[in-house]
């Protein structure tokens, strides 16, 4: 199969809905009716036919069927019933036949009852203990002469009477699913203990099993591939539905599965094969299926065969999804495409077309579309680079030619050409020209001998600055408007894709224009198809939370996570063209930790300096960290860091540090006395050596001790082993560490937080707001914030706060901040007192607002108690108005020791009565409800102990209910209802 060159999805996609279908290659007849099978029957050269009368259109037990038949000579009349379920096709569930003796001169009808297993044709009850799910249910009947050819009693297997006879006809049943099949109506009695038990165990089965179904959706949400080793990761579970698994395992080597998938390919396969969708089993090879895209544009298709080899494909395959792992793009054994996943469809046991229409289509036909217009733009300015550099090989010349020359070079071929853009690209071009004309001449000359895609690139890179110089500072900020964002769409096109996150965050926030969530989509895509570190943790962040219309989905987080995890640790060590800074977690409303900030030209840096180079040693080793890891707003430059490091070891003495060359036993035996320290790198070291199966007196490769050693030294904060151990949990391919994605996703968002490129946006925030540049600092913590820093998220509000700005920014990130993996109090308070006060159109919320203050205290907010005071009196006032109401004390205004303690154990028990009443509305909640009861009984005045007693009464009575049932799905569970048919 040969992929097309375009670039669009709906009839002009690079690869349209591809549907796979892995059947056995055996000559087996299928029960599904062809065209010319019908109910009417077929006629025979002597006019003997037969036919249905009252055929029933669905699996009914019990139902009257006629027959009408014409025999010309003695003949035998079979009527069969053939289903297919469990792995097996056409199974014969009911069979009757009838023999005619004499000719008959007028057609005769014959009348049976059709009887059904009662696995088929009802619901499971107390006596059908099992149900199947049976599928391709036809009714057929033929006639032959008796001891003519196709008299034997063969069925559908070996080429029976039904494909010899004189006349037959077909008709399709349809079923129903178990759960909508009518109950059977038994002639026997229960005992009053066996009928009570089957409705215990038959309602907790209820609750435990989900409606399953084999059609999976693995990809609801187009997916970013830049082409490596970062894809999206998904495991298969067994049914819980015994006959759905029973029918998967016996079809393990006579598959059959459809797949559906959208792929838009921005280039071909920069390796030679790429991945589009991977199957890896435990022990980490390839299995059946693998889809492959070639460096040439065509599609491979690679199974397991049933001995084992793998082929593409002309034989018995061998198929178990829930073996391994499978991955959408790139994963650790190979590249992915260049481009966007569209919505991946998936169905387990069938082979059949399937509905997967191209969702969201507003997100992806503007993504083709602005991929098209950037591609015009890039081919309009790659035509400019080459004019210019004619116009430089003329000047260096500096020989001009004769006039006919230049004349026949004006008009002996056409000049006027067709423009090589559309209406919408043209839009771009007014920026370009503007851009254009406030460059200098000799800015324009550095152009001349660069290749189109550099030169390119930097026009992209200058376009972008001139953007930021448009974000004029005003009283609120103007960060957006026309001319901003046509630029930054510019900026975009010309491949310098930071453009493209801010976009993404200008449209997802509304900053200076209205919100369009599906242009913030679209440029979120590119940004991270792009690889921007940025925008890769942005899509992680917000498929993490499932917010901005984006769909929570932990595998399509992990495997943008997993990407700048990865890149994270390469950052860490290489010295890169852009400054990156430790990204250090400093709030705007922290005084003291605002004091520590300094810079190469501060004091505080200088003093450090005169200190180090007068042989301080404190004084150097300070130097060289802040100046290695970029800390405390110096510059990152390794360069100068080792020269302070090399200074103190010589000073020190310590020059000589030990090296054991090709020694691993020795190099092992250090580790593991490191390790016992406390040493991350000393652990992460040992996981290798496990790993590589090099660890001395352990011989083998031993992923279940690397990986316990990866996760050790990830918790101790290596960045390589957190990486290498969430991989482990993505998965799930060992015992000890089942599948656990969202705390991969966790895992590595705590590391990728610390990224020095995003650590770099915060000082530049940190540096602007200790400047007195309002506007600035917001710009750049709210880049920071739209990738799910908490602490980006709080300063971004409280900028928003203090600048008045009137979209609701502040809300916003505060309200975000609040479902952050490490919060900080102040977003909880905040959302208290939007709560309690009511925010423009939402209505007051005390039981919100008391959450808030409650989750503010937790987080280590003193302020919490005492400013939820007054909503805890109010709420508390609310819900026991009728009861007379419990007996708030009062706030004294002494401030004496003896009136504060009273003041502040009042407000307690508020607070724990509070919490205590909320938990009315959750039975789950009763131990927490009887806790605070017990807690607030210390404080509360004695007058308020009815209500204390009342409380207590109530939830000692639910939790005795909530034990009760725990009692009765013990109880169904012992009785095997753990089995959901």
């Amino acid at each position: 199969m040969k992929v097309s060159g375009s670039f669009r999805f709906i009839g002009r996609v690079a690869l349209t809905v591809g549907l796979l279908s892995l059947a056995q290659c055996r000559a087996l007849s299928h029960t599904a009716p062809t065209p010319t099978q019908t109910g009417s029957g077929e006629a025979a050269a002597g006019g003997d036919f037969i036919r249905f009368l009252n055929a029933p259109n669905v699996v009914k037990d019990g139902h009257n069927l006629s027959v009408e038949y014409l025999c010309s000579q003695p003949c035998m009349v079979q009527v069969e019933v053939l289903a297919s379920f469990g792995g097996k096709t056409g199974v014969a569930v009911f069979r009757r036949k009838w023999a005619r003796q004499k000719p008959l001169a007028t057609p005769r009808t014959h009348s049976l009852v059709l009887r059904f297993p009662d696995s088929v044709a009802y619901r499971r009850d107390f006596f059908i203990r099992h149900t199947v799910d049976a599928h391709d249910v036809m009714l057929r009947a033929w006639l032959h002469h008796t001891g003519g050819p196709g008299s034997s009693e063969g069925g559908l297997h070996d080429n029976g009477s039904y494909h010899l006879a004189l006349a037959r006809t077909v008709m399709p049943l349809a079923t129903k699913p178990p759960s909508l099949r009518p109950a059977k109506q038994h002639h026997t009695c229960l005992s009053w203990g066996a009928e009570l038990m089957w409705v215990l165990t038959n309602q907790a089965q209820g609750k435990q099993c989900p409606q399953e179904s084999g059609l999976v959706e693995l990809l609801k949400f187009p997916l970013a591939s830049t082409g490596e080793r970062f894809g999206m990761i998904h495991r298969f579970s067994p049914f819980i539905n015994t006959d759905l698994d029973q029918h998967r395992l016996k079809a393990t080597s006579n598959p059959r599965l459809t797949l559906s998938m959208w792929i838009y390919l921005l280039s071909w396969c920069g390796s030679k094969l790429c991945g589009i969708i991977q199957h890896v089993d435990h022990n980490n090879t390839f299995i059946s299926p693998l889809i492959l895209l070639t460096n040439t544009g065509d599609i491979v298709f690679q199974v397991r065969l049933t001995s084992g080899e793998d082929e593409a494909f002309h034989n018995h395959i061998h198929l178990n999804d829930t073996d391994g792992y499978f991955v959408i793009g790139g994963g650790k054994y190979m590249p992915g495409i260049n481009g966007y996943f569209g919505p991946i469809r998936y169905h387990r046991l069938k082979a059949k077309e399937v509905l997967n229409p191209l969702l969201p289509k507003r997100t992806l036909i503007l993504l083709d579309e602005t991929h098209r217009m950037c591609g015009e733009t890039r081919e309009a300015i790659s035509a400019f680079l080459r004019a210019l550099k004619e116009s430089q090989q003329v000047t260096n010349t500096r020989m001009c030619r004769d006039l006919y020359t230049d004349l026949d070079y004006r008009f002996g071929r056409q000049v006027c050409r067709a423009p090589p853009w559309g209406r919408r690209a043209q839009k771009l071009y007014r920026p370009l020209l503007e851009f254009l004309q406030t460059e200098k001449p000799e800015d324009l000359s550095r152009l001349y001998g660069l290749w189109d895609r550099r030169g390119t690139l930097h026009i992209g890179a200058r376009v972008f600055t001139l953007a930021l110089r448009r974000l004029t500072p005003g009283d609120p900020p103007v960060f957006g408007g026309v001319s901003v964002t046509s630029l930054l769409e510019l900026s975009c096109c010309l491949g310098y894709h930071r453009a493209a996150y801010l976009l993404a965050v200008i449209h997802l926030a509304g900053l200076g224009v209205p919100t369009d969530t599906v242009q913030g989509h679209v440029y979120s895509l590119i940004g991270a198809q792009a690889d921007d570190r940025l925008a890769v943790m942005h899509l992680g962040y917000k498929h993490t939370q499932g917010i901005d219309g984006f769909p929570e989905d932990f595998a399509m987080a992990y495997s943008y996570y997993g990407n700048v995890g990865q890149q994270t640790c390469a950052d860490r060590w290489n010295v890169q063209s852009t400054k990156q800074y430790t990204a250090e977690h400093v709030l705007l409303t922290d005084d003291e930790a605002l004091g520590y900030q300094t810079h190469q030209t501060d004091d505080i840096f200088q003093y450090l300096q005169f200190q180090a180079e007068r042989g301080d040693i404190s004084s150097q080793k300070t130097l060289a960290r802040m100046l290695f890891w970029g800390q405390q707003g110096v510059s990152k430059d390794p360069g100068a860091a080792v020269k302070w490091f090399a200074k103190t070891a010589m000073e020190m003495g310590d020059a000589h540090s030990i090296h054991f060359m090709a020694d691993a036993e020795t190099a092992l035996k250090y580790f593991e006395k490191a390790a016992k320290n406390g040493s991350r790198d000393a652990v992460y070291n040992l996981g290798v050596f496990h790993l590589n199966g090099n660890y001395t007196g352990k011989p083998g490769k031993n992923e279940t001790a690397a990986f316990l050693h990866f996760l050790k030294a990830g918790l101790l904060g290596h960045y390589d082993a957190t990486v290498l151990a969430a991989w482990y949990y993505a998965t799930g391919n060992l015992q000890v560490a089942p599948q656990d994605t969202e705390r991969a996703v966790w895992m590595l968002k705590h590391m990728s937080e610390k990224n020095g490129y995003l650590g770099h946006v915060l000082q530049k925030g940190l540096r602007a707001y200790l400047r007195g540049s309002r506007d600035k600092a917001l710009l750049s913590y709210t880049i920071a914030a739209e990738t799910g820093l908490s602490v980006a998220q709080t300063n971004a509000a409280h900028l928003c706060e203090e600048l008045g700005l009137s979209y609701g920014c502040e809300r916003r990130y505060y309200n975000y901040s609040t479902f952050n993996n490490l919060p900080h109090h102040t977003g909880f308070l905040k959302m208290g007192d939007y709560h309690y006060q009511g925010w423009r159109d939402s209505p007051q919320d005390l039981r919100l607002a008391i959450s808030m203050y409650g989750r503010a205290g937790q987080h280590g907010s003193a302020q919490a108690y005492v400013i939820g005071s007054a909503s805890v009196a109010a709420l508390v006032k609310k819900m026991t108005a009728s009861d007379g109401g419990i007996q708030i004390k009062p706030h004294h205004t002494s401030q004496t020791r003896s009136d504060q303690v009273v003041r502040v154990a009042g407000i307690a028990g508020d607070l724990y009565m509070c919490v205590a009443l909320v938990t009315l509305a959750s039975p789950s909640c009763s131990s927490a409800g009887l806790s605070y009861i017990s807690r607030a009984g210390a404080f509360l005045e004695p007058s308020s102990s009815p209500s204390v007693g009342f409380l207590r009464q109530h939830l000692q009575q639910q939790q005795q209910r909530v034990a009760q049932k725990d009692v009765m799905a013990l109880t169904a569970r012992s009785m095997g209802a753990s089995e959901c048919i």
